[in-house]
């Protein structure tokens, strides 16, 4: 018997600080994806294995994990597909969470409690998005401060549902690193990001809540766009405040001058890692997007592809068959 886990990517958008309970509080928007996945297949064995992608961060994760929960060494986890690491769309604490739950499965535990899975691999509060992704999907708006042991709450949540000619895609652009490109290197840009939270002004939560909201309630790309764009620009010029900034290249510019043309309503980079994203609206523009990226930036610069909102989260399988077995007839599901 085994276990298939898949769980979205998390692509932060806009980080803020919004009034609540008369203080100001940390809020970040963000956005949950098909694609990246993280999908792994697990069963009970007599050893701890684990492989594939990723796997040294997976074996990480699990000799935490065993250790706090005093569950045994006793499952195979082989990982099929992954987040990429250092491109800012939460590869880490997504992976974290799911082979948390695979190990929670193989041990019978309460492998669908996501509170507890958070607590058992020590998720850090600035990993709310990526929890409240692999919980719920959807566009979520999160606090990033929470009661030592907890995760922060959920403040909004919106789904959008589209047929491809009419879906928001984001299209995403993954630069190759340099050598030598240290592997901390979404750490240090998410606490730049909580560095530059005192220097944003609160007009950046009252434009997310009066402005951005309302725009995804009414299905309005545009007005969504300028909002996030105008967000966005006072998020950086915080970041420039304690020289957390990336810096800006020509190689930059040319990628957003074929966003813009191709009709993304904005376009930036992640803010916790090195990749790149446009907003268009249809499978046309998204298209279109990508053909001129091969054009302009080549295969040999990086990865590109497309992709929508993930509105379920993270979603699980149990087969009767395991990992080896060629068979698959589900026997229970969880799907979002």
């Amino acid at each position: 018997m085994r276990i298939e886990i898949g769980a979205p990517a998390i692509l932060p958008l806009a980080f803020a600080r919004m009034k609540r309970d008369d203080r100001l509080r940390a809020v970040m928007l963000g956005v949950a994806l098909k694609h990246p996945p993280v999908h792994l297949v697990a069963e009970k064995h007599q050893e701890l294995l684990i492989y594939g992608p990723r796997a040294h961060i997976a074996r990480q994760v699990a000799g935490s994990y065993l250790q706090r929960t005093g569950f045994a060494l006793n499952a195979e986890i082989q990982i099929e597909n992954v987040i990429p690491s250092l491109v800012g769309y939460g590869s880490d604490p997504i992976l974290a969470l799911t082979v948390a739950q695979a190990l929670s499965w193989v041990n019978e535990g309460g492998f669908e409690d996501t509170a507890d899975l958070a607590r058992q691999t020590d998720l850090r509060p600035a990993d709310a998005l990526a929890y409240w992704g692999f919980a719920r999907g959807g566009m979520l708006l999160v606090e990033m401060e929470a009661e030592r042991g907890e995760m922060p709450i959920l403040l909004r949540r919106h789904e959008l549902k589209h047929k491809d000619k009419e879906a928001w895609a984001f299209v995403f652009f993954f630069p190759r690193l340099p050598d030598g490109t240290p592997e901390t290197l979404e750490n240090e840009r998410q606490e730049g990001l909580l560095k530059a939270m005192v220097h944003l002004p609160e007009t950046t939560g009252t434009m997310i809540n009066e402005l951005l909201w309302p725009a995804l309630e009414q299905d309005d790309i545009t007005a969504f766009g300028n909002g996030l764009m105008a967000v966005r620009k006072l998020n950086e010029e915080a970041r420039q405040q304690v020289k957390a900034s990336p810096e800006a290249s020509e190689e930059t510019e040319q990628l957003y001058s074929v966003f813009q043309e191709g009709g993304a309503v904005a376009w930036g980079q992640s803010l916790t890692g090195s990749g790149f994203f446009a907003l268009v609206r249809g499978a046309t523009a998204s298209q279109k997007i990508r053909a001129n990226l091969l054009r302009v930036i080549g295969h040999r610069r990086g990865q590109f592809s497309a992709t929508i909102t993930d509105n379920e989260g993270a979603r699980y399988v149990i087969r009767e068959e395991g990992i080896h077995d060629q068979d698959y007839r589900p026997i229970r599901t969880r799907e979002g």
